[in-house]
C-alpha cells in the first residue's frame, strides 16, 4: 500500500511503515533527502496528516484500519477514535421542535437524527420519509443534512454544490487539471470535493471513479423508494483520529532519531508548536554537550511559563471526542505542579462527592505534567475544605 504522510510526525511514521512495506508517496523534500528516496509516484491510497491540537494524526483512505493496528502494536499508549460521517438514510419525519426549529428524524434501529428546518424544502408531516446524510454527532443526536455527498476514494460528490480541492493539495498544475475534470459533473448539477488521495492519479481513472458515484447515487435514490420504512442505505466515510500519549512520543522520538538528530521530547515539544526551538535543537546535537543543552531547553520554557494570577485552560479530552475546559488562575506554576483556582458558579453538586454546591465555593486544582491523575479541592466561601475529587487520567 502507498502511503502519504505530511506534518511534524512525518520523518517518525515514515520510518515506521517503511519497515513494514508500506511505499511512501508523494514524500515532501525533506523526507526525500532523509530517506534518499527515488521514483516516488504522488498517487497514495491512505493519507495521515496532523490533528489540528498536534496531538496526533488524522488518518483515512483504503488500508488505513491495516495502519491503525500497527499503530496500536508499536505504542501502548495510543487513543483510537473512529468516526463515520456521511452515511446516508432513509429517515422517517417524527415531529417538528418548535423551539430549535429542528425537525426530529427517525434513522431506524433506534437512532434518531436532527434536520434543521432551512435544509427540508418538503411538506412537513409526521410520518414522511426524507432522505437524509449524517454530518455531525451532537449527544444522542445525529445532524443531518439533505445535500447528499457520494463518497469515492479520490473524491466527493456534492449535489448542487461546490467544486473545490482539499487544503492538502498544492500542486497548481495539479490543482488546474482537476478542476477540469470537474466539468463533467457541474453540467450534472454537481460539485466535486477532490481529495488529496487525487493526486496523481490518471484523468482516466478519476472520470472512471465519478462515473460510478453517479451510478451509485442513482442506485441509492432507488433504494430510498423501494421501501417506507426508516433505516440506512450507504454506508459513510471512514475516518480514526488518533491521540499519542507521552510514552508514544517518546518512542516516535527514538525512531526518528534512527534516522536523524533528535532531542528528547521532540515530538511533544511540537505539539506545543515550539517549532524552531526544537529545529534548532536538533541542529545542534553533537555540537553542545546534551546535559546543556536540555537545561537550556527547559530554562527556555520556563521564561513561557504562565505567571501567577494569569488565566490558564486544561481541556480534558474524552475517548468519545468531546473536549471539558477547565478555566482557572495560576496560583503555582512549574516543572513539578501546576496549581489553579477555580470559582464555582454552576448549581448542583460535585461528581462522586454528594455534596451540593454553595454560593462562594472555590476548587483548588492541582496536577503535574505526565501525572496520571488531576487533583479537585472543593471549599466552602470560609476556605473549609468541603472534599477532594481524584480524576484519573492516562
Amino acid at each position: 500500500m502507498k502511503v502519504k504522510i505530511r506534518g511534524i510526525y512525518a520523518t517518525a511514521l515514515t520510518k515506521l511503515l517503511r519497515d513494514r512495506n508500506f511505499e511512501i508517496a508523494d514524500p515532501s523534500d525533506p523526507i526525500l533527502d532523509r530517506f534518499n528516496l527515488d521514483e516516488v509516484g504522488k498517487s497514495a491510497d491512505i493519507l495521515i496528516y496532523d490533528k489540528e491540537d498536534l496531538n496526533g494524526v488524522t488518518i483515512n483512505g483504503c488500508g488505513c484500519e491495516e495502519v491503525v493496528k500497527i499503530l496500536k502494536e508499536s505504542f501502548d499508549d495510543v487513543f483510537v477514535r473512529k468516526i463515520e460521517i456521511g452515511t446516508i438514510y432513509r429517515g422517517k419525519i417524527r415531529r417538528f421542535d418548535q423551539r430549535s426549529k429542528n425537525i426530529i428524524v427517525d434513522l431506524g434501529n433506534g437512532k434518531q437524527g436532527l434536520l434543521s428546518l432551512q435544509n427540508y424544502w418538503g411538506y412537513l408531516r409526521e410520518g414522511e420519509k426524507i432522505l437524509v446524510q449524517t454530518k455531525g454527532v451532537s449527544r444522542e443526536f445525529y445532524l443531518l443534512s439533505t445535500q447528499l455527498r457520494i463518497f469515492g476514494d479520490n473524491l466527493v460528490l456534492i449535489k448542487n454544490g461546490f467544486t473545490k480541492v482539499s487544503k492538502h493539495l498544492k500542486d497548481e498544475k495539479e490543482i488546474e487539471r482537476l478542476m477540469n475534470l470537474s466539468k463533467e459533473a457541474k453540467l450534472r448539477g454537481y460539485g466535486v470535493l477532490w481529495k488529496a488521495l487525487a493526486q496523481g492519479k490518471s484523468d482516466e481513472e478519476l472520470r472512471k471513479e465519478m462515473e460510478r458515484l453517479f451510478a451509485k447515487e442513482e442506485e441509492i435514490r432507488r433504494k430510498f423508494e423501494e421501501s417506507d420504512s426508516p433505516g440506512q442505505i450507504e454506508r459513510g466515510l471512514v475516518m480514526y483520529f488518533i491521540d499519542f500519549g507521552p510514552e508514544a512520543k517518546r518512542k516516535l522520538d527514538e525512531i526518528r532519531a534512527q534516522v536523524l538528530p533528535t532531542i528528547p521530547g521532540h515530538h511533544k515539544l511540537k505539539s506545543f508548536e515550539y517549532m524552531e526551538l526544537v529545529d534548532m535543537a536538533d541542529s545542534l546535537i553533537g555540537k553542545v554537550d546534551q546535559k546543556v543543552l536540555e537545561e537550556s531547553i527547559s530554562k527556555t520554557l520556563e521564561k513561557n511559563f504562565p505567571k501567577v494570577g494569569s488565566n490558564y485552560f486544561v481541556v480534558h479530552k474524552k475517548l468519545n471526542g468531546r473536549n471539558i475546559t477547565i478555566k482557572g488562575q495560576v496560583e503555582e506554576f512549574s516543572k513539578d505542579l501546576i496549581k489553579l483556582k477555580r470559582t464555582i458558579r454552576y448549581r448542583g453538586s460535585y461528581d462522586g462527592l454528594n455534596l451540593r454546591t454553595e454560593a462562594g465555593d472555590f476548587a483548588i486544582t492541582k496536577f503535574k505534567e505526565g501525572g496520571w491523575f488531576i487533583l479537585h479541592e472543593y471549599y466552602n466561601a470560609e476556605g473549609k475544605l468541603k472534599g477532594r475529587y481524584f480524576s484519573i487520567n492516562t
